[in-house]
């Protein structure tokens, strides 16, 4: 079992996702146990078809698992109706893919703004009074994209692009980050920036990342390494950079 020291985040128990019945059955992964480290960064990796995208949907509660038991943050999730299921990811989970998928007709400034109004969290916001216009401003002063606060997706690159995508599912200030493949499409130079930007985002919020990649260098980046095959999630052990 992936185990975390202290509170874990995540905390899966015998994990299990199945589709279909007879002939069109697939079994994903059974019997899955993990934890997951509140405040951490880790990847995960493994060949098509492995799960992980798969797993990313369970933790993201887009879908439910077919058996085992699975909480975030002390809080069972495998029961829940959809609305519930719907509720509390609004609340606690952020999600960035490969494909950014900004709203193309709206600014970057929009974009952080429309994310905050549609936020279910009443402490997305500062105590100070500071509207949502004006925190997606104070985000992107922050990180360092203020220039293209009023430039359309469009206009700007795609490095730019994923790190606004990255701020629009964190300014809500949800409690784990799913990012699935955020630098799939990016030179090595733009996911470097990329990477930073999720690193030192995770640092001063001590938000939760679990991020899934094919690619090595991505994986490095993260505190721990996560390998995952048919019923089995292992630890790799590696020789990337320390913390």
């Amino acid at each position: 079992m992936v185990k975390a020291p202290g509170v874990p985040a995540v905390e899966a128990k015998n994990l299990t996702k199945i589709y279909g019945q007879g002939e069109s059955r697939v079994e994903v992964f059974q019997g899955l146990n993990f934890e997951i480290p509140e405040k951490s960064m880790i990847a995960l990796m493994g060949p098509s078809g492995s799960g992980k995208s798969t797993l990313l949907n369970l933790l993201g509660l887009m879908d439910a698992p077919t058996g085992g038991s699975l909480k975030l943050f002390g809080k069972e999730t495998s029961s829940m109706r959809d609305s519930e299921r719907s509720s509390y990811r609004a609340q606690e989970v952020g999600f960035v893919f490969q494909f950014n998928a900004l709203l193309a007709e709206f600014t970057v400034l929009e974009n952080l703004w429309l994310s905050l109004r549609m936020s279910a969290r009443k402490d997305s916001l500062p105590a100070d009074g500071c509207d949502e216009r004006e925190r997606a401003m104070e985000w992107l002063k922050r990180w360092n994209l203020i220039q293209r606060a009023q430039h359309l997706p469009s206009q700007i690159s795609g490095g730019e692009q994923q790190r606004v995508a990255i701020l629009r599912a964190l300014i809500r200030r949800p409690k784990i980050l799913l990012a699935d493949e955020p630098t799939g499409n990016l030179d090595k130079g733009s996911a470097e920036v990329v990477l930073k930007t999720l690193r030192d985002i995770q640092q001063e919020l001590g938000v939760c990342i679990f991020l899934a990649t094919h690619n090595e260098w991505v994986a490095e980046q993260a505190q721990e390494i996560w390998e995952i095959s048919p019923a089995r999630l292992s630890v790799r052990e590696r020789a990337g950079r320390g913390d």
